[in-house]
């Protein structure tokens, strides 16, 4: 990068840099006009009803176990599948490395694998 190329981005303030400015309130109105937004209408909130629903649903079932639904998820996995990789069983669940590695030791604390 050439002194002059660093400069010009230094002289950028931080929050242009790559973030738009937050929208005024008119704005705000403006878009709302425009696009008709109806939230429960749109796909992140209604899947997001979803998942709460499925939440409570699997905290009514396992009631009284100590059991997370990540946890669960898991056992469930290894029992479909038989002996995997904890990175192939991460990848199976849609689980990144750092959360599997502690689904993993929890289930390993409590003598379920």
């Amino acid at each position: 990068m050439t002194t002059e190329k660093k400069s010009e981005k230094d002289a950028t303030p931080k929050r242009q840099r790559g973030k738009a400015a937050p929208l005024s309130r008119e704005q705000v109105l403006q878009q709302y006009a425009q696009t008709g937004y109806a939230l429960d209408l749109h796909p992140a909130h209604v899947i997001r009803k979803a998942h709460q629903r499925a939440t409570l649903r699997f905290q009514q079932v396992m009631a009284g176990e100590d059991l997370s639904p990540t946890q669960f998820a898991a056992l469930a996995t290894i029992l479909k599948h038989g002996e995997v990789s904890q990175n192939h069983l991460g990848r199976l669940t849609a689980m990144d490395p750092s959360t599997i590695s502690i689904v993993m030791r929890k289930l390993l604390k409590h003598g379920l694998i």
